[in-house]
């Protein structure tokens, strides 16, 4: 009798260890996850989706600029960032969707496509007219998304401005919803966007080296100015935020992507 209850202790204790060695489940994730201005929507969808599969899990938002956002990371401030275009810093990141670039102009500009040279050229500001037009019309404004350090200002540096610097008249203005108004409200106004941040129809949208920027497009690479969107951390991620990572990943947080983006197998 004596040896089967020190077995029957035994057998309890390690029960009782073994329940404390497992980790804690998805359903009980809380962390911080921060986002430039590029992947605000796409972000809080994802988080929203996540908790709403996980009614146990706690994850804030904290939108920013890419800089302060990256800075989050390494500070330890937040578990994880999403930006636009991959970073130049020493950290982990890996894409979990892709996005189009698009140039805009105001409503009144006669031109439906640019190439890549003069693109360029308007960004840099080495050109004050409307190409190819013989009415020469002023391009009275260019109009940018965001500062040196935004995101889709480096993406469009390395997909197209060859190290030659943005024009230092550019406009600055970083609210998506305002820059639009700015450049529907602005004649001769032009300036770029996200794909998947324009919505509205007031503004025209370019061509780019002779291709519309359309969904299809875009999903078969045809479109000339196509960037990653990254899922960073200050180092691979473990725990409850690979958890989330690998969810994003899956088809069914691809799904999720493709609400608000262009997922990775589009």
């Amino acid at each position: 009798m004596r040896r089967a209850i020190s077995i029957l202790l035994l057998a309890t204790l390690s029960l009782i260890t073994g329940c404390r060695a497992i980790a804690p489940p998805v359903s009980s994730a809380e962390f911080t996850v921060s986002c430039d201005l590029a992947t605000v929507t796409l972000a809080e969808g994802l988080i929203n989706a996540y908790e709403d599969l996980h009614p146990g899990a706690r994850l804030s938002l904290r939108p920013s600029s890419r800089p302060a956002a990256l800075s989050a990371i390494a500070d330890g401030d937040t578990a994880a960032a999403l930006i636009l275009y991959p970073p130049a810093e020493p950290v982990f990141h890996t894409p979990l969707g892709r996005e189009g670039i698009v140039f805009v102009a105001s409503p009144t500009v006669p031109v439906d496509n640019l190439t890549q040279r003069d693109a360029r050229a308007l960004l840099a500001g080495r050109i004050a007219s409307w190409p190819m037009l013989p009415s020469g019309d002023p391009i009275s404004t260019v109009i940018v998304i965001d500062d040196v350090d935004g995101s889709a200002r480096l993406a469009l540096t390395a997909l197209l401005m060859r190290e030659q610097p943005f024009a230092p008249a550019a406009r600055i203005e970083p609210d998506t919803a305002r820059l639009l108004q700015l450049v529907t409200d602005t004649p001769g106004a032009v300036s770029y966007v996200p794909y998947n941040a324009l919505t509205v129809d007031t503004v025209r949208r370019l061509s780019f080296d002779g291709m519309p920027p359309t969904p299809e497009n875009i999903q078969s690479n045809r479109y000339g100015l196509i960037t990653t969107i990254e899922f960073v951390a200050s180092a691979e991620p473990v725990g409850v935020v690979r958890d989330f990572l690998n969810w994003i990943l899956s088809p069914e947080g691809q799904r999720v992507v493709r609400r608000y983006a262009f997922s990775l197998n589009d």
